[in-house]
């Protein structure tokens, strides 16, 4: 039987090194199949590094919070601490707080020091590393692996970089080995990982556990009693005990096929357990909504402290030093450390409401936005304005300013308006068709045109309301913006990719002109001022095609005179009386999508991306700002120019910049 188990062995180990062999290329690397040490596509990670970029002069300013802090990680004096507004460093002897210049912008989710003294900063945007030597920026634009880390994980001999869609991957050597969905991992959203010894390592990811060993990947997903869900965190104990944090199902422990669950009830606080820490005693420490908890060997006991609230803080973070002190991040910009006799909070900046925008107004030197609860003013100093009543927060979708005591607002709940410290609401109690606004501007007659979420617009003029829908010209009632050119004239833009024109008192759908109906060369002449070359006109005459047909969603803006500029997946157009122009869109980005677009008053054209931040056009052609120029959010909602020439950058998730152009 002996003879047999090891002739079988032998068979298996041979069956791996030919699976071994099987190196599949694909776009220069090395595909290979088997366990987790003979799998996985292999790149040369000294190679990564970022290619030379053109970015215009000026100075960038980024205006976003520091709440949520994702991450922790003490060396030496210094507390690392990442949050979704970049990376700071706080000095625990000299109590001061500062944020580090150097890393790729935006959201900071993992932080982590080789066995070399190198510093790993990873997040959205991707990684940055440390050295001696200065600082090394691995983005998507090098490799598309490089985005929505979740974690870097320094091993026994690999450091393990963990992605949110791209799966994970292991540095060692100077090369970078990526395993996907494609090697048996579980799902490409990977949140957490550690290695157990003699050669297995465990994956945490979107859908649930899994393992892989020398031989082969297992899926823990079903058939082992776990609870199914997202693997938040997990670490093992010095008994060999797995604690998994499963999103809404509390801590649950693994140990050679026993699983035991724990909830609220059993010492924990609330089921969203969001991070583990050893401490350096050996006692497993969870913390998470509503508290935090220790387990003593058989069940979990919630840590309190005389006076102090833990429990109204959701922790999304913890990590302990070599002394036995605790570092807590919460959800609130504020880091809690824990020593034996001590209590000390450090509270981050909150220069900006929230991450995500609604679109930029400026009215002179002030920038206006909304958050979702609340109206901002950006200029000398920050103002706010709340809605009439609690029950609009979380609602409010647009805003048309007409001075700083005088303005209009949309929500799901109606419109809006303050007038010198009176307020008026308008909903279906006053006849609307609809309660759900989204866009608001004014023409240069003063009608007011409001853009609805599924009931097409509304137009104010005095107290007289106008309602046009599909049965009045529109293309479709679902309103994606609204903008008024230079001749007064309306325009608007469809869920469905079409654009509409009131004009002469009616609406009248516009076709956008067709990249391949137009030149592929232009004489000089043919540009806007005789010496754009980059700008082609579609020929008197010329066939057009439906709007909604090409390039997905489309943006729309001004240029600096105030004529009409579209942009979609196939490129730029403006419009001037009745003729198209065509500009082409920046080449060798892969596929650009548009979110918004706008000319500035030195004639420059700023085209905001979904992914990939916002591209310059000006006559020495395409530039670019991007996380590595200090742009926290690379998906670009909005843009606008003040009065002094500053161009504000509105993102989904990274705040506001401000850019300056060098004079």
């Amino acid at each position: 039987m002996r003879i047999r188990i090891f002739m079988l062995l032998l068979t298996l180990v041979a069956f791996v090194g030919v699976s071994a062999r099987e190196q599949i290329p694909s776009s220069g690397e090395e595909i290979e199949l088997g366990g987790w040490l003979v799998s996985g596509k292999r790149v040369g990670f000294s190679a990564l590094d970022p290619s030379k970029r053109q970015t215009p002069p000026g100075e960038l300013v980024t205006f976003c919070p520091a709440r949520r802090i994702q991450d922790l990680l003490v060396h030496g004096d210094t507390l690392w601490i990442g949050t979704e507004g970049g990376l700071f460093a706080y000095s625990l002897s000299e109590d001061s707080l500062a944020l580090v210049e150097g890393p790729v912008a935006g959201s900071i989710s993992t932080i982590a020091i080789d066995d070399e003294g190198a510093i790993w900063a990873g997040g959205r945007n991707g990684l940055s590393i440390r050295s001696r030597t200065g600082w090394k920026h691995y983005t998507r634009r090098t490799n598309r692996f490089f985005s929505m880390l979740t974690a870097v994980v320094v091993g026994e001999e690999s450091i393990w970089i963990l992605t949110h869609g791209n799966g994970c991957g292991f540095v060692r050597d100077g090369m970078l080995r990526i395993y996907t969905h494609a090697d048996s991992l579980l799902d490409d959203r990977v949140e957490c990982f550690v290695e157990e010894g003699e050669g297995t390592v465990w994956f945490g990811t979107a859908s649930g556990l899994c393992r892989s060993d020398s031989l082969q990947w297992k899926s823990m997903r079903y058939g082992h009693r776990l609870p199914v869900g997202p693997v938040k965190d997990m670490l093992f104990d010095e008994e060999g005990n797995l604690f998994l944090a499963i999103e809404g199902q509390g801590a649950v422990i693994y140990n050679l096929g026993r699983v035991r669950v724990f909830r609220p009830g059993r010492g924990l606080p609330d089921r969203e357990v969001n991070a583990f820490s050893l401490d350096p005693l050996g006692k497993v420490w969870a913390a998470g909504r509503s508290g935090l908890s220790m387990f003593d060997g058989s069940g979990w006991v919630p840590y309190r402290l005389p006076g102090v609230p833990i429990g109204r803080y959701d922790f999304l973070s913890i990590h302990h030093d070599a002394e036995g002190d605790t570092y807590l991040g919460t959800d609130e910009g504020i880091v809690l450390i824990l020593s034996r006799d001590t209590i000390r909070e450090i509270e981050l900046p909150k220069q900006h409401p929230g991450g995500t925008v609604s679109p930029l107004r400026s009215l002179g030197d002030d920038v206006w936005f909304s958050d979702g609860n609340a109206i901002y003013g950006y200029g000398t100093s920050m103002k706010r304005i709340d809605p009439p009543d609690e029950s609009f927060e979380g609602t409010l979708t647009d805003i048309a300013i007409e001075s700083d005591r005088d303005y209009w607002i949309t929500s799901r709940f109606g419109v809006i308006h303050f007038d010198d410290a009176n307020w008026e609401i308008f909903d279906r109690r006053q006849g609307l068709p609809t309660e759900y606004f989204t866009r608001v501007v004014r023409d240069g007659e003063g009608t007011l045109w409001f853009g609805t979420y599924d009931s097409g617009i509304l137009g104010l003029t005095g107290k007289n309301w106008i309602h046009h829908s599909t049965e009045t010209g529109l293309a479709d009632d679902r309103i994606d913006d609204l903008i008024v050119d230079m001749n007064g004239d309306l325009w608007v833009v469809t869920a469905i990719g079409k654009v509409n024109r009131f004009h002469d008192g009616n609406f009248e759908e516009l076709t956008l002109p067709s990249e391949r109906s137009t030149p592929r060369t232009a004489a000089a002449s043919d540009s806007l001022d005789k010496a754009e070359a980059f700008i082609r006109f579609l020929p008197s005459g010329d066939r057009g095609v439906d709007s909604g047909s090409i390039g997905g969603k489309i943006a729309i803006g001004l240029d600096g005179p105030g004529n009409i500029l579209l942009a979609n997946g196939q490129g730029i157009f403006r419009f001037r009386g009745s003729d198209w122009q065509v500009i082409a869109l920046p080449e060798g980005f892969g596929t650009i999508r548009p979110t918004a677009i706008m000319g500035s008053a030195r004639g420059r054209i700023w085209l905001g991306t979904e992914d990939k931040g916002v591209f310059i056009r000006s006559r020495n052609g395409w530039s670019r700002i991007e996380s590595l120029d200090g742009l926290f959010d690379e998906e670009i909602k909005s843009l606008t120019q003040d009065s002094s020439g500053n161009i504000w950058i509105g993102t989904r998730a990274g705040g506001i910049t401000r850019f300056t152009p060098a004079p």
